[in-house]
């Protein structure tokens, strides 16, 4: 029998067929990536990008110390003195103010800092310790941990430079506190001591603090939020594993790994993409990007005839450019800026996700936590 289609259906079907959206698959989207290069020195990491492609982090000199960078339209910058001893850079807006902390020499204490072009401030938040600044949105709004004036404890805040206004965020019932990030809403993430002493992410909006609890472990930290409110991190599991989780509207998605036993996710874009570090089954570690159905490989993305291997992803803006660390042919840590062949798109449903279940008690040093936001080279 012949069947016969009717003109006018073929016709529907077709034009059905141009209203479904087309967009860059996983497969079809690839990096260039570009080496950063260093300030004299051996080796070099990035720890955040803005919306115009300017990227900061820390570089050795020739002389071995680690100074604060700013790359932009292929030269890299070093930001006046600061460095030498202890440091780390983690943010920058859109307006090019860079944050981070840093010291003069390894036997003293770090302060937060402020870097607006060419002009540095350091500052004791408290009026009480030393502290460090993670990360600043458009509106100049920085947050951090420092020690608190009346308790010597360290607690997050939100630091408005343009007008002296300090928030301690306080705790989760704790002694501690950190935030990481922070969003142009205000809205802040980090990690804070709860009443039982188990550090646990936070998520700071209209004056409260919200446990985001774990995926079943003890253990959680956000270390980044977009625009939307969506939050990442690391928490533990039930049976002992830490991972990589995305949090929204009261729930946390386990992202998996690389086929190890561990992940982290570092920063999320508008897009709702995820980057961060994940265990792979040979035990190594390396960059991921996790797009909104699954977390890939991002040393599959980029020419392998390059001899890279991409270890740590630390941020992603909205055109898809993706900073972090990682070993080139040679052996050397560099910071690497990766640059997508087409833009970021809208991120799919989220699969089924791991309803937020707190847990148990966790004793756990603080300090950690800010030594694993602010790696220097090694």
């Amino acid at each position: 029998m012949i069947v016969r289609t009717r003109p006018m259906l073929l016709l529907a079907a077709y034009g059905l067929a141009l209203l479904i959206p087309t967009t860059p698959t996983r497969a079809d989207i690839r990096y260039t990536l570009t080496d950063l290069g260093t300030l004299g020195g051996a080796s070099s990491s990035a720890g955040a990008i803005n919306a115009a492609g300017q990227v900061v982090g820390v570089a050795q000199t020739a002389s071995g110390e680690n100074r604060a960078f700013l790359y932009d339209n292929g030269t890299m910058t070093a930001l006046g003195p600061l460095g030498g001893g202890p440091i780390a850079v983690n943010g920058i807006n859109n307006d090019g103010r860079i944050v981070g902390w840093s010291a003069p020499h390894w036997n003293e204490s770090p302060n937060a800092f402020l870097y607006d072009h060419g002009t540095i401030t350091e500052f004791d938040t408290f009026r009480a310790g030393p502290g460090g600044a993670y990360g600043i949105n458009n509106a100049g709004r920085i947050v951090g941990g420092a020690v608190a004036s009346g308790n010597g404890m360290e607690h997050a805040f939100v630091y408005d430079h343009d007008d002296g206004t300090v928030i301690d965020l306080g705790t989760l019932g704790g002694l501690y506190s950190y935030a990481f990030g922070i969003n142009n809403a205000g809205v802040v993430v980090g990690i804070a001591e709860t009443a039982i002493r188990a550090m646990h992410a936070f998520l700071y909006g209209n004056g409260v603090m919200t446990d985001l609890g774990t995926l079943g472990g003890d253990y959680s930290t956000a270390n980044g939020v977009n625009d939307a409110g969506k939050v990442v991190g690391v928490a533990d599991t039930a049976d002992g594993a830490r991972r990589a989780f995305l949090y929204d509207n009261g729930t946390m998605l386990d992202l998996g790994t690389l086929g190890g036993d561990y992940s982290d996710a570092n920063g999320i874009n508008a897009a709702g993409w995820v980057v961060g570090s994940a265990r792979t089954a040979s035990s190594a570690i390396h960059a991921f990007l996790y797009d909104g159905l699954m977390m890939i490989d991002l040393n599959d993305l980029i020419d392998s005839d390059l001899g890279w291997t991409l270890r740590d992803a630390r941020a992603i803006n909205d055109r898809g450019q993706i900073v972090g660390s990682g070993t080139n042919a040679l052996g050397q840590q560099r910071a690497f800026l990766l640059t997508p062949d087409a833009a970021p798109i809208a991120a799919a449903p989220e699969p089924s996700t791991v309803v937020l279940m707190g847990g148990l008690g966790l004793t756990g040093l603080a300090c950690r936590a800010l030594r694993r936001r602010g790696r220097t080279p090694r």
